[in-house]
């Protein structure tokens, strides 16, 4: 046993911590080599390398920059579990639902999904989509393991169990479902056999994460097995210096165990925890106001006042995204383009796989004239959005001013393809045909195009 002090002292010379088993492991089999190539592998491995270490700001930092060559799936797997470790659940789920849409046939984007929405107190709407993988594959253990998950964050521990087991049974090397295992069962003293085993289990595959340390220093503690317990909860802490159920556990195992001095320290850095915790909520709390109130101001037009509120909105928390995007649209309407380009740039540095933020700089661009930036900017939303109709369109017109008409041609193709009753679509793709010299094709869209808002009037 050592003092509190001694252990922090030991926790800033420790060694750099093994690779543990991954508490998604879905992401290795299905993007272990996506990521292993493309102009992004620099910046994703050295985003992996400060993730093990547990240095998640500059793995978060990394992996922004990947997802920033324009090849984001499946960094953005990565950025949804670096959100989630980092406690932003809503980054977390913005980078998940981005993961979902941008491989649909892949079942890794719907598992983290998945798997952050139960994380993130949604278990609802995490059980519908493990739910249809286990439809489709009967076989995926993953999905098991996160709908066992689910059905325990809902009480329904009949269930829960039944699926981890099923999970285990389909791939008994699951280390992360012996551990969900192993705390459902430390909830009962009937079952404190069968969680000591599975936690063990779990150790045994590698497993030795803050979780693990965490349930079983908890267990042993009701086990009345004091110096396990500190073992245990001892290394926790060394695992995560901020997680206050550590140092209260630790506090009362220190107790127990005689150790007054301490307890008294664990307890004080418990309360300072939940104190900061405290102050982080509500300072997130005021900058989201701060961010609703200018866009209220927004929308009534009161400029300066609205553009006060969003920076001071950013305050503390400078990566976030919708206030640049805010502060852009500020800048944009008082004329300042150059200003709301490098907002939009900000925007899309914090949320790279935003298709929204890349539209809008792509219409900042334009109108200055830069128009090759801003078919940059639309290539970057398409490789995010590629069903998205309006678009493909709005890449048409920029090739359409930059005299581009073959590309123009390609696009209001696309976007009549995704659309074929969009009126507009075919007016454009009239226009560039007359271009191209190609006027009974010309004449043709037109007339389409006739019917279409003949159509449409009959109707309204």
């Amino acid at each position: 046993m050592y003092s509190l002090h001694l252990l922090l002292v030991a926790v800033s010379i420790s060694s750099v911590p093994q690779q543990q088993p991954d508490e998604m492991p879905w992401l290795h089999y299905v993007c272990a080599r996506p990521v292993s190539e493309g102009p992004g592998q620099i910046h994703f491995e050295s985003g992996r390398a400060s993730e093990i270490q547990g240095d998640y700001r500059n793995a978060l930092a990394a992996y922004l920059k990947a997802a920033a060559t324009g090849t984001q799936w499946p960094y953005c797997l990565y950025l949804a579990r670096i959100y989630l470790r980092l406690n932003e659940p809503a980054a977390a789920e913005g980078a998940a639902v981005a993961c979902a849409k941008l491989a649909q046939e892949c079942p890794a984007g719907r598992l983290t999904l998945a798997y952050i929405l139960g994380e993130t107190g949604e278990p609802a709407r995490s059980e519908e989509i493990a739910e249809q993988i286990i439809e489709s594959d009967p076989q995926n253990a993953e999905a098991w393991y996160v709908s066992g998950k689910n059905r325990l964050a809902v009480n329904d521990g009949t269930q829960g169990e039944a699926r981890l087991r099923k999970a285990i049974e389909l791939n008994p090397e699951l280390a992360h479902a012996h551990l969900a295992l192993g705390t459902y069962y430390s909830q009962e003293k009937s079952t404190f056999e069968r969680a000591r085993r599975s936690l063990e289990r779990a150790q045994a595959l590698g497993l030795g994460n803050f979780k693990l340390h965490l349930q079983m220093g908890a267990l042993d503690l009701k086990r009345n097995r004091i110096g396990t317990a500190l073992r245990h909860l001892e290394s926790a802490v060394e695992l995560n210096q901020l997680a206050p159920e550590a140092y209260y556990l630790l506090s009362r195992a220190y107790r127990r165990s005689g150790a007054f001095r301490e307890s008294r320290e664990a307890l004080d850095r418990y309360q300072e925890l939940q104190e900061r915790t405290s102050r982080l909520n509500e300072e997130i709390a005021r900058s989201q106001s701060l961010y609703q109130k200018g866009m209220k101001l927004l929308q009534e037009r009161r400029l300066e006042p609205a553009l006060d509120a969003f920076r001071e909105a950013l305050g503390p928390h400078p990566n976030q995204d919708i206030c640049h995007y805010g502060i852009a649209q500020v800048l944009a309407l008082k004329g300042d383009a150059e200003g709301a380009i490098a907002a939009l740039r900000k925007a899309i540095e914090s949320r790279p796989y935003n298709a929204a933020y890349y539209r809008s700089l792509a219409d900042i661009l334009h109108s200055v004239k830069r128009t090759a930036e801003a078919i940059d900017a639309l290539d970057h939303a398409l490789s995010l959005e590629p069903a998205d109709a309006p678009l493909h369109n709005q890449l048409g017109n920029l090739h359409f001013a930059a005299s581009a008409f073959e590309k123009a041609h390609a696009a209001y193709e696309t976007a009549i393809r995704l659309d074929p009753n969009n009126a507009l679509f075919r007016l454009n793709l009239s226009s560039v045909l007359r271009r191209l010299g190609r006027v009974e094709e010309a004449e043709r869209q037109k007339w389409i195009f006739q019917q279409l808002l003949s159509t449409s009037s009959s109707q309204n």
